[in-house]
């Protein structure tokens, strides 16, 4: 049986468009060990409103027929949430995990 690891980091950097939260980077690294299957993402954001965001993203998973569950996920935040968990949650289908960006941040 093949396992599924994910862990998703979560980065910010310096706003460029005037979008008020926005995708504009990520950086992947795979590897595969025996059966488990192992994906380390970078995700950067960028916020370019004058508010801070508070929002959550929804991560999903391949239904590829053979790639096997998801056994672990892990969110690491650069701003930390101090009363509660960046990763609210998943399922087989996805993850869903909280983003906080300051004011014109990455």
């Amino acid at each position: 049986m093949k396992y599924l690891v994910f862990s998703v980091f979560v980065w910010i950097s310096y706003p460029a468009v005037a979008q008020p939260f926005q995708f504009y980077r990520e950086k992947l690294d795979f590897s595969i060990q025996s059966e488990l299957f192992e994906l380390n993402g970078l995700y950067m954001f960028r916020n370019n409103t004058n508010d801070t965001v508070h929002s959550f993203l929804l991560y999903p998973f391949p239904q590829t027929a053979g790639l096997g569950e998801v056994t672990d996920i892990s969110v690491d935040p650069v701003y930390p949430f101090f009363d509660e968990s960046a990763l609210a949650g998943f399922n087989q289908k996805a993850a869903r995990f909280r983003v906080l960006i300051y004011p014109k941040d990455t």
